[in-house]
């Protein structure tokens, strides 16, 4: 049976900790700049944190065994999907693992800076910058005041419909890292966070992005979905509880309402293992373990995986 990602001691998350004064949330810059683009959001975004890549010790190892863990030796090309600055990717130790290291994201200056500090992999690395893996930021942009349904019918169907970007066929490994909430926070920025179709459009863009994991993984390959659920601010005891204790601690927030709204892993695993497009394409669907992700002094993130096998 597959193993979970390693816990990790407390000593490396205070190391990581005592240097987080600048990191602020996608969710702080949402609430921030709620008309500006989706690009524009992105972007000052990964322009604070770019040089924060200390920051993201504990979390960037845990992603890294896992996509590593997922990998065979036949399994030779990787593409990580809204890689941004790649602060949680071990870009060496990834490629001691595959062949091909495919970097997508909207923000194509955040990947310009990644080749920049990774010299010594540019034979290994293709970036695909201006790749919108949504397939709404166009829609969400042009979102104007008082909202129109035919709109936002048209936005929430193309989110359903996601077509995988043309980023050299489909891949061995699939990772989305911490993408999905990102994709939730630019329709709540558009669409106002008390919209009444907003709950609506989040269940597109999951069941969206689901199916571009799947797309773009080949047959036998293995896709993978990381994401944070939920953060210390809303459920302080995610900064507090022991390690063995957060599986079930993110069973309880999820039951209790207490994850990011559209976050979460239960209804994901069922959606997976259930729902006709999936059950048809997918297999061997496996949660991954939770584990923290210190982003500042007062704040941590609860976040998790899981992992499918694409049907040959």
């Amino acid at each position: 049976m597959l193993a979970g990602p390693p816990a990790f001691s407390p000593s490396e998350y205070a190391e990581a900790d005592q240097r987080v004064a600048l990191v602020k949330s996608v969710v702080t810059e949402t609430e921030r700049k709620p008309h500006s683009s989706v690009l524009g959001r992105q972007k000052a975004f990964n322009r604070r944190t770019r040089n924060s890549g200390s920051l993201y010790l504990a979390h960037r190892r845990v992603v890294t065994e896992v996509i590593v863990w997922l990998s065979q030796v036949e399994r030779n090309r990787l593409c990580v999907l809204g890689a941004g600055n790649a602060n949680d990717l071990d870009l060496p130790v990834l490629a001691q693992a595959f062949g091909q290291i495919h970097l997508v994201d909207l923000d194509s200056e955040a990947l310009s800076e990644v080749a920049r500090r990774h010299p010594e992999l540019g034979g290994l690395v293709t970036l695909h910058g201006d790749t919108d893996l949504s397939g709404i930021a166009a829609r969400l942009d042009a979102l104007s005041r008082p909202l129109l349904d035919r709109a936002v019918d048209l936005l929430i169907d193309s989110a359903r419909r996601v077509s995988p970007p043309r980023i050299g066929g489909r891949f061995d490994v699939v990772a989305s890292t911490c993408l999905l909430t990102q994709l939730l926070h630019s329709a709540a920025a558009a669409l106002g966070g008390h919209s009444a179709r907003l709950s609506e459009a989040f269940e597109a863009i999951r069941i969206g992005h689901l199916r571009l994991l799947a797309d773009l993984t080949a047959p036998g390959g293995a896709g993978l979905l990381v994401t944070d659920l939920a953060s210390s601010d809303d459920a302080p005891e995610i900064a507090t509880a022991h390690e063995r204790d957060l599986p079930a601690l993110a069973t309880r927030l999820a039951a209790a309402g207490a994850c990011f709204a559209g976050i979460d892993l239960g209804a994901m695993e069922d959606q997976l293992s259930t729902d006709l497009f999936f059950a048809s394409n997918v297999q061997k669907v496996r949660r991954l373990g939770v584990w923290r992700w210190r982003i500042n002094k007062t704040k941590t993130f609860l976040v998790g995986g899981l992992s499918f096998i694409k049907c040959e």
